[in-house]
This record gives C-alpha cells, structure tokens and sequence, in this order.
C-alpha cells in the first residue's frame, strides 16, 4: 500500500467545478505528490491530514454524531424520488415519441419546414431538460443509497469509531472520505499567494466546513 494514497481523490474542485487531480514527479531521487488544477497546486500530505483531522473532530463529538444520524435517517426516504423519476422518464418518452410523428409529418407533406424547425428545436430543447433532470435524479438516488450505507455503518461502529479512528489504514481513510464527503472546494484567496478557502460538502457535522489555510503551513 502506498505510504500517502492520495486520500481526498476524486473530491477537491476548484470553485468553478474543475477536478484537482493527481500529479507526482521525481527529483534528485525524492518524490512528489500534489494535487493540481490550471490555476494552482497543493501538496498531498497537508491538504490530506487537515480534511482528516477535522473529520476526526466531528466523529469524536458524540452529540454531534447523534445529530448527523438522525438527519440521515431523516433525509434517506427515497420513495418520492423514485416515484418523480418515473414520471419524468414518461414525459421523456412521450417527448421523444412527438419528435418521431413530426418527421413522418415532414415525410408525407404535413408540416412546413419552417414549422418542423420550430417544434423540433423546442422538443429538443425540452428532452435536454427532462435528460439532465433524470441525472440529477440518479445522483440523488446514488447519494440515497450511500446514506442508507453509511447509516448502517455508522450506528454499528459509532462506539468504537472514536477510538479505532486513529487506527485506520490509508485505504480504509480513503473509503471513509468517500462515504461522508461529497466534494472539498478549493480555491485562492484574490490577491494572495499562499491564503487558500475551503468549503467541505458532505453534511458531516464537521466544526469548520468552510475555512482557510496557509499553503506553506500544511508544508510543515
């Protein structure tokens, strides 16, 4: 197992949305692992313990820990959205059935091309609609699932976590991130070289969702 398996991949943004990923180099012998977007780069070993300790502030408050599982069980219901997903898919379908009768208008003379040009565009423009609401949707029922995971886990582990939290391996910090965070937007303070913004997504009753930090001083 890799000594720092890169534990926030797949989870930092830059604020516009773009993935930092990894990057590593060699020089005069020596490694070096970072996350990286356009706009700049942060060495793995900081960004990595400061996501983890306060994580680990969070699972050690055992009041905070009840509250975070009672929102999830709250919020895990995804009977509803089962049920709009459905419906979308059927107006979906009954979109794209309207686009195929438009054409075998056109084919036998029924409609102006003028005419066709209209309503496909506005069909198009409303199966890309109904399109990204069913990904939306999908990621919603994915997220579902992983709280209904997480809440099973947690209820049978929140006895011991605190104690056996320290005592993870890189991989099972890495699988733990995933389960809680949803993504850690980064991005430089205007003006500054060395003031980055945090902002953790995820619900975890973390004390600081959203700081900052020097990049020199996770460097030390």
């Amino acid at each position: 197992v890799a000594k720092h398996p890169y534990l926030l991949s797949g989870l930092l943004r830059h604020k516009n949305g773009e993935r930092l990923v990894q990057f590593n180099y060699h020089r005069n012998g020596k490694e070096y692992r970072y996350y990286k977007c356009p706009k700049f780069f942060l060495g793995i070993e900081g960004i990595d313990a400061l996501v983890w300790r306060l994580v680990g502030e969070a699972i050690k408050n055992p009041q905070k820990m009840q509250e975070y599982m009672a929102h999830l069980k709250e919020n895990a219901n995804d009977d509803t959205l089962l049920v709009e997903k459905t419906d979308c898919e059927k107006k979906l379908k009954r979109v794209k059935s309207k686009k195929d009768e438009l054409w075998k208008m056109w084919d036998s003379d029924d409609i102006s091309k003028d005419e066709l040009q209209k309503k496909i565009g506005d069909y198009g423009q409303e199966e890309k609609r109904l399109e990204k609401e069913l990904q939306d949707m999908d990621a919603k029922l994915s997220q579902a699932k992983n709280k209904s995971f997480v809440i099973d886990n947690l209820e049978r582990m929140s006895k011991v976590l605190s104690v056996q939290f320290d005592m993870f391996s890189n991989d099972e910090k890495k699988n733990f991130l995933k389960l809680l965070i949803n993504k850690i937007t980064i991005e430089r303070v205007e003006n500054t070289r060395n003031i980055y913004r945090y902002d953790i997504d995820g619900g975890l009753p973390i004390p600081h969702n959203t700081g900052y930090f020097e990049k020199s001083a996770l460097s030390r």
